[in-house]
């Protein structure tokens, strides 16, 4: 699990979406985003990942580890957004 974290929350309030929205496309149940807006945000690296393609943030943007907020996307499939920033979690890890 990745620790709590506010800047998550905030990027997701940022959206401006309906909370059962966001919840639909990462892919987590409304409640769960109740309690991330009320304890702050513990996710798995899959929904971290979620986030931040709909976000169009850096994972290191969204876990506080970096400070440049926008990832750039444009012109890149979803779904090979995806897999790229799984991709880039796996190679942090070794």
């Amino acid at each position: 699990m990745i620790k709590k974290n506010n800047r998550i929350v905030s990027e997701l309030n940022s959206l401006k979406l309906p909370i059962d929205e966001i919840a639909e496309k990462i892919h987590v149940s409304k409640k769960t985003i109740q309690l991330w807006n009320k304890n702050g945000c513990k996710t798995d690296i899959d929904t971290l990942c979620n986030i931040s393609t709909l976000t169009n943030q850096s994972t290191d943007y969204l876990l506080g580890l970096d400070d440049r907020q926008f990832l750039d996307t444009s012109g890149i499939d979803k779904q090979i957004q995806k897999e790229l920033c799984i991709l880039i979690n796996k190679l942090k890890d070794h």
